[in-house]
């Protein structure tokens, strides 16, 4: 309770500042996070040699770096945004959704939808933007050490539409949005176990990734739309939706399942690789195949 009130002094006199500070504040200390993070630095930097080999310089290794750091804190901002916004109105006003035809189709068809996406650009922006203007969605949290900052961030989600629900026992929750018709939201990020998770290739290596986007897909018939939040150099976010990805029903689930993980898998792949800066390199994303990777020199 004593570091939720201290969490909340903090939020206060944050924001009795205006938004430009509070971002230099945030980056400030995403800069410093990112100089004395030796092991993550480490990380990010055998990600991108296995994603890109040889061909980045040092200087847009460092570059793509500080843009992790950077780009989580500013989703950890975006939160405390969410929840101190006096109009909701506001998530959007300097955001611009493409391909939204894709989701509005399937939402005419009443068919029910899977977004996936990952930890990319200001992710927290892409789902209350899309969730207060367009449709109510569904989606999974890992539930923190803290309750009392845990029921903070699901209520300033709830404020835009968004219901989430604990990583345990949430698979009940997420079929019951399905099968009502609804929206639901997942993460495609790699690293699961090998009992939560299924070998694909990402960048030519094995990885382990979810298969729940396609099994519920498959399951509920619903349409998977991969979507990702793109930042703009004027302060504009994009988000885009992309061309539907749908599971097939052949006799052979295991087969169709994870033909369509792949697929996701592919596609993000093909959108890092054009812009690789907004990602969450930092991850250990083959940890659980190649653990070898990861091993920080001493």
């Amino acid at each position: 309770m004593i570091l939720f009130y201290c969490f909340k002094l903090f939020e206060f006199l944050l924001f009795l500042f205006p938004r430009k500070y509070r971002k230099a504040f945030f980056i400030a200390i995403a800069n410093l996070a990112y100089k004395f993070d030796k092991k993550r630095k480490f990380y990010i930097r055998e990600n991108l040699k296995i994603a890109f080999g040889d061909t980045l310089s040092e200087e847009r290794i460092e570059e793509i770096g500080r843009s992790c750091f950077q780009n989580l804190s500013m989703a950890i901002l975006q939160i405390l945004e969410n929840a101190n916004s006096k109009n909701i109105e506001e998530v959007g006003r300097n955001v611009e959704i493409k391909g939204k035809e894709y989701l509005t189709k399937a939402l005419e068809e009443k068919r029910p939808v899977v977004i996936v996406g990952s930890h990319y650009g200001n992710w927290e922006v892409q789902i209350v933007a899309v969730s207060s203007t367009i449709v109510p969605i569904t989606l999974v949290r890992n539930a923190g050490k803290n309750s009392y900052i845990d029921q903070y961030i699901t209520d300033a989600k709830l404020r835009y539409r968004t219901i989430s629900f604990e990583k345990k026992g949430v698979v009940k929750h997420l079929a019951k949005a399905l099968k009502e018709g609804g929206v639901i939201a997942l993460m495609i990020d790699q690293n699961l176990t090998t009992r939560d998770g299924i070998v694909i290739n990402f960048f030519g290596k094995t990885a382990m990734q979810t298969p729940a986007p396609a099994f519920l897909a498959r399951k509920y018939n619903a349409v998977i739309l991969p979507s990702m939040i793109h930042p703009q150099e004027d302060g504009r976010q994009i988000i885009e939706f992309y061309e539907p990805i749908e599971v097939e029903k052949t006799d052979n689930a295991e087969e169709d399942v994870l033909k369509a993980t792949q697929a996701q898998a592919a596609w993000l792949e093909e959108e890092l690789r054009k812009k690789p800066d907004y990602w969450f390199w930092c991850h250990r994303r083959w940890q659980r195949l190649h653990p070898e990777i990861y091993k920080v020199p001493k």
